[in-house]
């Protein structure tokens, strides 16, 4: 018999509130089974389904960042949806969304100094980030 999960579970493993779960049932998005006591339940076949699909939503979200250090901001790529110049907040946060994994394509261009430019690249391996220098 397949492994069932109460909605508290199922949303924990999937990131998302029971709310959330009980909507997209009275939505049809993804019906839960039901017990005999009329309670839902998620099969495991829905979680590896919704785990899939979350994470193409999530894919489709990331961003590709320009960070730009000392150049004009000429022929930017159509599919940049964020620049930031070289100031030291703007690369913070630039490394913030690396990190949390909301940047899916990182362009750096301009005069950065070698040490930081090794270490944004090595972040950037280490979180799938593709990155352009």
């Amino acid at each position: 018999m397949e492994e069932m999960y109460t909605p508290s579970e199922f949303a924990d493993l999937i990131g998302r509130s029971v709310k959330t779960l009980q909507r997209w049932d009275r939505t049809g998005r993804l019906v839960a089974c039901r017990t005999a006591g009329n309670r839902r339940r998620y099969s495991h076949s829905q979680l590896l389904e919704v785990l899939g699909r979350v994470s193409e939503e999530k894919e489709k979200e990331k961003l590709c960042v320009l960070f730009v250090v000392g150049e004009d901001l000429t022929d930017v790529p159509d599919e940049v949806n964020k620049v930031f110049n070289g100031e030291l907040l703007n690369i913070a946060y630039v490394i913030e969304l690396i990190v949390l994994s909301r940047v899916k394509r990182l362009i750096l261009r301009g005069d950065i100094e070698t040490s930081l430019k090794q270490t944004i690249v090595r972040l950037c391996e280490l979180h799938y980030v593709r990155i352009d220098i």
